[in-house]
């Protein structure tokens, strides 16, 4: 806006004028399913942009706007942020993970969804008290140290938290994922 924020984070981003602060950062499977609600489709993108989507390798169609618009975005930033200061990355791999997902088992709040008690699962239940534990512990110590997890490595040494029931480490950022959101950053960074 100018006032609050002086550049927007995407010009910050390309000037490497960011603040060499902890993050913890990432994106669900299913983070694209927002898009077709607002009516934005993948269409809407400049064609060379598309042409980079396609390029992208993928077991299921649907995941496409989400690798694309999400989950590249959350690498590229936690890539480019980690100065210094260690930033972690994540992705939730449950089925139904779609954009805002994470939320209500970041807080574990899971009650205040107004579901009945039959609709949330023992499963969500110990999934929602992971990620609090996790993210308290990253807000007290600036590490995802969770005693139910593996050792949760920052970015700078190659390794995301896919987190599920199982959880598990993945080798990350992806250069296919860190090149389209770079492409993605500058086309839209041009005049």
């Amino acid at each position: 806006d100018g006032d609050l924020l002086p550049v927007s984070p995407r010009e910050a981003l390309i000037a490497g004028r960011v603040h060499d602060v902890p993050l913890l950062v990432g994106s669900t499977i299913n983070d694209g399913s927002v898009l077709s609600e607002f009516g934005v489709g993948m269409a809407s993108l400049p064609p060379d942009t598309l042409a980079a989507i396609e390029n992208l390798s993928v077991s299921d169609e649907s995941y496409r706007p989400t690798l694309a618009l999400f989950t590249a975005p959350a690498h590229f930033i936690a890539a480019n942020t980690a100065g210094g200061t260690s930033s972690f990355l994540y992705q939730i791999d449950r089925a139904a993970a779609s954009h805002g997902y994470d939320v209500p088992f970041i807080f574990d709040n899971l009650d205040r969804l107004g579901l009945p008690d039959d609709r949330i699962t023992p499963s969500d239940r110990q999934f929602a008290r992971m990620m609090a534990d996790c993210w308290v512990q990253f807000a007290r110590v600036h590490r995802p140290d969770c005693p139910d997890l593996p050792e949760w490595p920052p970015i700078d040494e190659g390794r995301a938290m896919i987190l599920d029931n199982e959880s598990y480490l993945k080798n990350a950022p992806d250069p296919a994922l860190l090149a389209l959101a770079r492409h993605i950053v500058m086309e839209e960074s041009r005049p």
